[in-house]
């Protein structure tokens, strides 16, 4: 990438550097010959949260607020009202798996190099039941894994109607 290219990136907040150098870099150490380079390189920009004006509170409820630097990194900030309910539902379930996880199998802590199952629940829209699985290689974004006995117990509860997610 040319001197040219990388200096709207830079302009934008993105850090950029020369291929060689140790340090990325700042608008005291330019030269001409830097500034004819073509060997310039952006650094890798990782995907954080946009935010919004509806912030989902720790009690479930949407709010309309500004933005604030302290929710947004944290994904409890949505663009759109609607938006927010429907990740305000789905946060709900999340929390309280894991409440019950901590509750029931407080020292429980998945062990990925084990070789050992790790439990999940899910709904299971066929039948209209909850239902439990396992798995001992594929670790699932979003899930929460209990031991054996927990979520047998726990898809019990759950189908009953003793336990509302």
């Amino acid at each position: 990438m040319n001197f040219e290219e990388a200096l709207p990136l830079y302009r934008e907040g993105r850090k950029i550097k020369r291929a060689g150098w140790d340090s990325w870099w700042n608008d005291a150490s330019f030269t001409i010959t830097s500034m004819l380079a073509d060997d310039w390189i952006v650094e890798s920009q990782k995907w954080e949260p946009k935010g919004g004006k509806w912030y989902i509170s720790p009690a479930g409820t949407v709010t309309h607020a500004p933005s604030h630097a302290c929710r947004k990194p944290f994904g409890t900030e949505r663009k759109t009202k609607e938006l927010a309910e429907k990740a305000s539902e789905e946060m709900r379930v999340f929390n309280r798996l894991l409440a019950y996880r901590d509750e029931f199998a407080p020292d429980y802590k998945p062990d990925w190099g084990g070789g050992e199952r790790k439990y999940y629940v899910y709904f299971n829209q066929d039948d209209g039941m909850w239902s439990c699985d396992s798995d001992d290689q594929l670790q699932g974004a979003g899930v929460v894994y209990f031991p054996c006995k927990v979520v047998i117990e726990l898809t019990k509860k759950l189908n009953n109607g003793e336990v509302e997610l």
